[in-house]
């Protein structure tokens, strides 16, 4: 792992000499502020993106705090590609648009009390930039003048940091073409995007598609970085809450609430793309905008998946969409929506610890299209699969199927609770769909409970007895506390030592920092793990492997950060680490046993078809007692495969290097 340190060597060669000549000094009250007067101002670095000037809209460049004059051109001429804009409390008027390239671009509130007004009718971005890295904080934009919408545009090669900005009013235009508050775009496949504590109650009105140019509250466009909005707040935009599909970019959405956005509330892609602690919603009764354009293009989801399109070039990203600790309620919906719904473009979908509401006659609660045009756009590759594992559906549907999967090979429904009060609603339907699975699971519904129709597959220990799973989701404050949360009520629903203390089954986070050295570590523990990817600091990249028990990974110069259940039971490194428990410092020698050797197992004894597995180690590597004789090991490396049986591997040192491809549950233990 990397840290998330500049690289401003790099940066300046990206984008060339011209960026770097708009001007070197800019017009304030007809007096030429030069660059040495700017050159003393002083630098500074704000979420990882550092400026070597920063310099007051007020007092350096002479902007009026009162929304009288136009400030446009002022803070255009200051953006020299190093300069961050700072706005001291008051109201600034907008009627233009910062446009071009730059190195940097930074436009910042000093405190929480800063607005950004709009003449009636404008409906254009007022910042539109091609830059390495960005930064917008601390400020609302005012749409509340007749026709008006406006936004920001990040075309970044880097990233970008976007937080605590609000948008104030209902931006409604009669347009084909109406501005987003964000369309944005991260090129570098290793940079990234962060938009947090964005704000947009009233975004537009919720059947206002405009044939697809409709308001979105937050628009992904192209790309190949990931894109993280972190506990945003988006309601009743015409095209999408979120609108993150269709781009080759990782969007990941952590915590935040989505209420009456039509065609989504959120809408991502496929290879590191999540939803991790969202709330999702559709409830009319919340709904406080017009009911115009209703009988055209209107049709509201909660999450929303799909990928390549011909805006990519018909290029797929890679399986793996994930909606994660999440709460999803449809209630009464005036459309036919899904809660989620993979489009014929959508690969693989992994719903884990999810709650669903779902009040909508006919239509199913989950929804895995089949393969179908979609206009310009073709149905994805395989994988194709839909999996749930521990996801509950409650709700009064009648008619229809609560989870409806189509041409979805390999899909499984795992510890799941499934109930739908109403007359003739099936629970399960798989069509068209080999090698399915359906285990451990309460169906309650007046229908059938698994339906295989022209498909195959397996049910295992299905009935219609059983207690909701009790998954306590809500809308936490954070997305670490939210996925904490939910940790301990998964393991209090399904450990074998469910009759354990609740203390032992407490959440904890455990922190793991290199400085300077690069550092791999194992970690073992007594209940669950999983990793708390800070956006910050802690990214999952191929030297990463989180288990349910153990996990394992690279520092070097940036904090890995986990949170787990139970004790540590194992931790060990090659080389010099700070460790901390629940943010305390201690000792990383004080941390589980000082055994020596441990035991790797690839447990697929249950699985229907076989799972492929290869790891390194660096230290020595022995067969266990269970694996077969045919299995290689070479040096410090081994590979095999398990079917109905499992391999176990005994080691010294650490783990750098494993993967599965296929179905098989991954322990790790002490000797």
């Amino acid at each position: 792992m990397t840290s998330d340190a500049n690289d401003e060597e790099n940066e300046s060669r990206s984008l060339g000499r011209r960026s770097y000549l708009s001007l070197t000094g800019s017009v304030v009250g007809g007096t030429l502020l030069g660059a040495s007067q700017m050159g003393r101002a002083k630098g500074a670095t704000h979420h990882g993106i550092s400026f070597n000037r920063v310099v007051d809209a007020v007092d350096d460049l002479g902007c009026d705090p009162n929304g009288n004059e136009d400030v446009t051109s002022t803070v255009a001429s200051a953006l020299d590609g190093n300069t961050l804009v700072e706005f001291p409390s008051g109201t600034y008027r907008w009627s233009g648009q910062v446009k071009g390239q730059h190195s940097k671009i930074g436009l910042r509130g000093k405190s929480d009390d800063v607005t950004f007004t709009f003449p009636s009718g404008y409906n254009e971005f007022f910042v539109n930039t091609k830059c390495n890295r960005a930064l917008f904080e601390n400020f609302d934009v005012d749409v509340r003048p007749d026709q008006t919408a406006t936004g920001i545009r990040i075309d970044a090669e880097h990233g970008f940091h976007a937080e605590n900005i609000e948008h104030i009013g209902r931006a409604i235009v009669d347009s084909s073409d109406v501005t987003r508050c964000w369309q944005i775009r991260v090129n570098n496949p290793n940079g990234t995007g962060v938009i947090k504590d964005f704000v947009a109650k009233k975004g537009s009105a919720w059947s206002h598609y405009k044939s697809g140019d409709g308001r979105a509250g937050i628009s992904v466009w192209g790309g190949r970085g990931t894109i993280k909005v972190i506990d945003c707040h988006l309601e009743e935009f015409g095209n999408n809450g979120i609108y993150g599909s269709r781009t080759l970019s990782a969007v990941q959405v952590i915590g935040g609430i989505y209420r009456n956005n039509n065609v989504s509330g959120i809408r991502i892609s496929g290879d590191g793309s999540f939803v991790d602690g969202a709330t999702v919603e559709v409830s009319p009764e919340k709904y406080s905008g017009p009911h115009t354009l209703e009988g055209k293009a209107f049709t509201m989801r909660g999450v929303l998946f799909e990928q390549g399109n011909a805006a990519t070039g018909g290029e797929f990203d890679a399986a793996g969409g994930e909606i994660k600790n999440t709460e999803i309620t449809i209630e009464d919906n005036p459309t036919s929506g899904a809660a989620i719904a993979a489009w014929t473009g959508g690969r693989t979908l992994n719903v884990k610890n999810t709650k669903i509401t779902y009040n909508n006659e006919g239509s199913p609660a989950v929804y895995r299209e089949g393969r179908a045009s979609q206009g310009r756009h073709d149905p994805s590759p395989s994988p194709r699969w839909l999996r749930m594992d521990r996801v509950e559906i409650l709700g009064n549907s009648g008619g229809g199927t609560a989870v409806l999967a189509e041409e979805a090979n390999g899909s499984r429904i795992t510890n799941c609770y499934i109930e739908q009060k109403g007359s003739g609603r099936n629970g399960v339907v798989f069509a068209n769909s080999n090698d399915t699975r359906v285990a451990n699971t309460t169906i309650k519904v007046d229908g059938e409970a698994v339906r295989m129709q022209s498909s195959s597959g397996k049910t295992v220990n299905v009935s219609n007895q059983g207690q909701p799973l009790g998954l306590s989701i809500g809308a936490a404050n954070s997305a670490t506390e939210k996925t904490a949360q939910t940790v301990t009520t998964a393991l209090s629903a399904s450990s074998p030592n469910g009759d354990r203390d609740a203390e032992d089954l407490k959440a904890h986070t455990l922190e793991i920092e290199s400085p300077n050295e690069q550092v791999t570590y194992t970690v073992a523990v007594e209940g669950e793990i999983s990793a708390a990817e800070n956006y910050q600091t802690f990214e999952l990249t191929d030297d990463t492997t989180v288990g349910a028990n153990w996990a394992t990974g690279t520092v070097e110069s940036s904090i890995d950060r986990f949170e787990f259940t139970g004790s540590i039971t194992s931790f060990s490194t090659d080389g010099n680490v700070e460790t901390r428990v629940d943010e305390k410092p201690v000792k990383p020698s004080s941390l589980g046993s000082d055994a020596k050797t441990h035991t790797l197992t690839i447990d697929g004894s249950t699985s229907e078809l076989p799972a492929k597995y290869s790891l390194t180690v660096d230290g020595s590597l022995e067969k266990g007692k269970t694996t077969e004789k045919s299995e290689v090991i070479v040096d410090s490396s081994a590979r095999g495969t398990v079917h109905r049986a499992r391999d176990d591997f005994i080691f010294t040192g650490q783990l750098t290097e494993f993967s599965v491809d296929g179905d098989a549950n991954v322990s790790f233990s002490n000797n």
